[in-house]
């Protein structure tokens, strides 16, 4: 029991560590609504987890919202760019073997 609530506020300090970080100490600073429906087994796992968290749902899904666009935007766009260079690389290279088989240069 003690390990889980160790890992619990190791979990929650990492999250007040980031949002400092990352958002300037903008901690619970929002401007804006979203309106999700789910089902309700899923609200009332939802909610105990964000208990079990000390936080609201709404704070633990603003939390979870803001983690994926920041992944996104540093893991997986630029991933993006890098498959679009290789893939418009290997076009071209193959456009351009094409090319040469047929006698154009």
């Amino acid at each position: 029991v003690f390990f889980i609530f160790y890992i619990d506020m190791v979990i929650w300090l990492c999250y007040i560590i980031v949002r400092l970080l990352i958002l300037g100490g903008e901690i619970m600073a929002r401007n804006t609504t979203i309106h999700i429906a789910v089902r309700d087994d899923i609200k009332e796992k939802f909610a105990g987890i964000a208990d079990g968290y000390g936080m609201t749902m709404s704070a633990l899904a603003s939390y979870i919202i803001g983690q994926y666009v920041y992944n996104h935007e540093r893991l997986i766009n630029p991933l993006s760019d890098e498959i679009r260079f290789l893939l418009m690389d290997k076009v071209k290279q193959v456009v351009e073997e094409e090319g040469e088989g047929r006698g154009e240069a």
